[in-house]
């Protein structure tokens, strides 16, 4: 969408995409936070083999929020079904209540 704007490079930074690649940057840096937290989790060694556990549920149940927060993109582009949706509530809420008994 970007490089097929006909717009001159300045007004396409400046105006017309900048809240694309603001967005872009903002879902990219949750990548990259929630993927060194997985791959620390898988790294460290615990003394109690309770945690490890934990903190997979833990990153489990922040993903599927992220994906309920914001899905748009998901169903615009056909990746995503209309019942996912539903899927995911059920899915995060066995996910809680695995963490919380």
């Amino acid at each position: 969408m970007i490089q097929a704007s006909v717009q001159p490079d300045k007004i396409k930074d400046n105006e017309l995409f900048s809240q694309m690649k603001y967005d872009m940057v903002k879902a990219h840096m949750q990548y990259l936070l929630f993927h060194i937290f997985v791959q620390e989790i898988e790294e460290a060694k615990f003394t109690d083999a309770r945690i490890k556990p934990i903190l997979q549920e833990l990153a489990r149940v922040h993903a599927l929020k992220q994906l309920k927060e914001d899905m748009s993109a998901a169903y615009s582009s056909g990746f995503f079904a209309p019942e996912a949706d539903l899927n995911i509530n059920v899915v995060l809420n066995q996910t809680i209540v695995r963490l919380r008994p």
